[in-house]
């Protein structure tokens, strides 16, 4: 009867562990218990004091039970806050994704500016080779120049279009940036959230590792999720290193095209105001010129034609020279003409001067002679012969 009690008894406790197995705990009581059934059997004193001690055991496993279960659904929870991560973190390489198209973007419209400037320039060259058409007599020659002069300031209104749109892409520039910094704060957020759930698994351990009688198959899911968590942990420190990596690059190609703009609308400016101030014969506002070349030539009638062509290819490889602010030409009267060159710099000038660009557009139509430069104009051009050999070299500097 004894025997048949504690197989009841033993059955009972087995009933009430995870998946019908009776808790380590449990199972070395009855293991101890076993013995004392081989013996006669006790008092009636004795077997309740066998009955109340297997009871305790009983609730013991049962409270052994429950902290497991409880356990499991804790981990499921944290289970569901992995998930959650991970779903913000295909959110921050989508963000990342657009970031990258809206740079694109940004691109497209530099590359379509630099179009545009270079469209300018192809203008300009066409509206120049117009002049050759002008007719040999110098009356028609003021005329054309005037008309030129016209055309100058059609091209002022273009240039000035070309800074606007400058510093619209400028903006846009300043407005990539700001998505960027809001995706790093969102970044950083995630990485706080990746750490609090890294907290938690190794606070979970902890508590495993405390819980006795764990079973096999929940250290396996421990086991599981350390490297689910360790495999989420090296995701987010490469998104980390490529979204830090990738920022650098952005604001290193954001610098530079905005140093590029900023170069290119000061130099664009400049010559708009330097070209707008001769056109009315004024100083222009805001722009230093330090340096100012003239040179006066004798020009037969029967060259002018040449040397307007001549000028004209000169001006257009001037426009790419660093420092230029612009070319005035003016008629002195019958064969006499001056041509005034404006820098920002004497070594501008220097620069230019000594360049083989310079060289090749020295060379004008024979037959042309130059006057020697006065005092305080400038410099004379080195392949063409003085008209007055009498008269002494007298540089500016």
């Amino acid at each position: 009867a004894s025997a048949s009690a504690s197989a009841a008894n033993g059955d009972g406790a087995g009933g009430g562990g995870v998946g019908g197995q009776v808790p380590p705990g449990a199972a070395r009581t009855s293991n101890a218990i076993e013995p004392l059934l081989d013996v006669e059997a006790p008092s009636s004193s004795g077997r309740s004091a066998l009955s109340a001690a297997r009871s305790g055991e009983k609730q013991a496993a049962a409270g052994q039970i429950r902290e497991l279960k409880f356990a499991l659904a804790q981990l499921h929870d944290e289970l569901a806050s992995a998930r959650r991560a991970l779903d913000e973190v295909a959110s921050l390489q989508s963000d990342n994704l657009l970031l990258r198209e809206e740079r694109d973007t940004l691109m497209q419209g530099h590359a379509q500016a630099l179009e545009e400037v270079a469209a300018l320039q192809r203008a300009l060259q066409v509206q120049r080779q117009e002049t050759s058409q002008v007719t040999r007599r110098a009356e028609s020659l003021e005329l054309e120049i005037s008309r030129v002069s016209a055309d100058r300031d059609i091209l002022a209104g273009n240039l000035a279009s070309a800074v606007s749109q400058a510093v619209a892409m400028g903006q846009q520039r300043d407005a990539a940036v700001a998505r960027m910094l809001v995706a790093q704060h969102m970044q950083q957020e995630a990485e706080k959230e990746a750490k609090a759930l890294g907290e938690k698994v190794v606070t979970l351990e902890t508590q495993l590792q405390a819980a006795t009688g764990t079973q096999a198959a929940l250290q396996q899911q421990l086991e599981e999720q350390r490297a689910h968590s360790a495999a989420l942990m090296q995701k987010m420190e490469e998104l980390r290193a490529q979204s830090a990596a990738r920022e650098d690059q952005l604001v290193s190609e954001a610098d530079e095209q905005a140093r590029k703009l900023a170069v290119t609308e000061r130099v664009l400016w400049s010559r708009v105001q330097v070209a707008t101030a001769a056109a009315k014969g004024q100083a222009p506002e805001g722009v230093q010129v330090a340096f100012t070349n003239t040179n006066r030539y004798w020009v037969p009638s029967p060259l002018l034609y040449d040397f307007t062509k001549a000028l004209a290819s000169r001006e257009v490889a001037l426009t790419a020279a660093a420092g230029f602010l612009g070319m005035t030409v003016r008629h002195l009267g019958e064969q006499d003409f001056s041509v005034s060159t404006r820098w920002e710099s004497l070594p501008s000038w220097e620069a230019w001067s000594c360049s083989p660009s310079a060289l090749r557009q020295h060379n004008l139509p024979p037959g042309i002679m130059q006057y020697v430069p006065r005092k305080g104009e400038g410099f004379p051009e080195s392949y063409i012969p003085f008209r007055d050999m009498n008269d002494a070299v007298n540089a500016k500097y």
